[in-house]
């Protein structure tokens, strides 16, 4: 990539130099949290503000995007929930507060060198405490940005979410993570209808066959991700992602790099980095759809945790993907609890056939396999 040019480097600290604790944007009364005083703190209507936090990972994004591309566009998505208030809720007065950001992450291709990857439950366990701290500090409203979506990631956030709003439910907390809603929305929702839906509102031509099997298998480092960065700063993004043959993997990888950090790469010995069809990202303006589909999504969150009551806010915290128990950080011992249930209810019948004692002792066998695996795969 060409050396940038010289007015664009800034300081690491000019985001303090250059910022105030508090200020005001239209109907948003913008708090920065790290800029304000203990003073400020305490007189403020903690109860009533909106906090948001992102924790994206820093994470290799083939070869022509930013390391920290999951970062960053987890702070431009801190960006639309302040438009979506702006446009959607101009008649109500909102306060933002904005926490530093956590450059953390789970389900990673940390096979890559470059990725920071995160353990599983040491990743739920940090985000838990860092939000822990956040309730304790007098918030109860709190959305949490994420781009990343390894496959479990995005339920660690809400794991993590659910165990701190357990804990401080007298106070009436609720914290939600809508990374997954937003990905039902774009993917498994009748997404070809909802991408038609919204191609005709935003007033573009109709998606080609080919540009729906490259959205459909956009998993990583592809379409959105050069879209969205793009989108911020168009010279963090090197041009050859145009000449990138596609490259697909589909949820069989995504198994697979759970197993082992040397299938966590994309590619193999080629390591591509990259899940999709990079070239396809210039077929269109695909930000200003991501952007609408994103938003629509960003409203509903807003109203769980402002407008809609206990039953309806239960909605918000546990996804499509929540019932799947094997991507969540406790999973052994649900898999272990049932298995056990199994045998017991099958020895205690009368004519239990002896034929199956094999095929039990196997199942152990694999149990226990598997428990020396996920051993590793936390060391790793």
């Amino acid at each position: 990539m060409e050396q940038q040019s010289d007015d664009l480097n800034t300081k690491v600290y000019d985001i303090y130099s250059k910022s105030k604790p508090i200020h005001k944007e239209e109907n948003l009364t913008i708090v920065r949290y790290d800029l304000i005083t203990k003073k400020m703190l305490d007189t403020m209507d903690k109860r009533n503000a909106l906090v948001i936090v992102s924790v994206s990972p820093m994470e290799v994004h083939g070869s022509f995007l930013p390391l920290g591309s999951d970062f960053i566009e987890a702070l431009m998505m801190n960006e639309l929930i302040k438009e979506i208030l702006k446009e959607r809720k101009k008649d109500k007065q909102f306060t933002i507060i904005e926490i530093p950001p956590l450059p953390i992450g789970t389900g990673t291709l940390r096979g890559v060198k470059g990725t920071i990857h995160f353990p599983h439950s040491t990743f739920r366990n940090t985000v838990k405490e860092y939000l822990d701290g956040i309730v304790n500090a007098g918030f109860t409203k709190i959305m949490i940005t994420s781009v990343h979506h390894g496959l479990i990631h995005a339920l660690a956030l809400e794991e993590a979410a659910m165990k701190v709003m357990k804990k401080h439910a007298k106070s009436g907390v609720r914290i939600v993570s809508p990374l997954n809603w937003i990905v039902k929305k774009i993917y498994v929702d009748n997404p070809k209808k909802t991408w038609k839906s919204v191609v005709e509102e935003i007033g573009q031509t109709p998606l080609s066959e080919d540009e729906y099997t490259a959205l459909f298998q956009d998993h990583h480092s592809s379409i959105m991700e050069i879209a969205f960065v793009k989108n911020i700063n168009p010279k963090l993004v090197d041009p050859e992602y145009k000449n990138c043959e596609p490259h697909v993997e589909g949820n069989v990888h995504g198994i697979k790099s759970l197993i082992s950090k040397k299938w966590s790469n994309l590619g193999g010995p080629k390591a591509y980095s990259y899940n999709g069809h990079p070239a396809k990202a210039d077929s269109r303006n695909w930000f200003v759809l991501y952007e609408k589909l994103i938003k629509d999504v960003g409203e509903e969150f807003i109203d769980a945790l402002f407008v809609k009551d206990n039953e309806e806010f239960e909605k918000y915290t546990k996804s499509f993907m929540w019932p799947i128990f094997f991507l969540k950080t406790n999973y052994k011992w649900r898999f272990l609890a049932t298995l056990i249930i199994c045998l017991a209810v099958l020895f205690y019948l009368p004519l239990f056939p002896l034929t199956l004692i094999p095929i039990i002792i196997f199942v152990i066998y694999l149990v226990i396999r598997l428990g020396i695996v996920v051993k590793k795969l936390k060391q790793d």
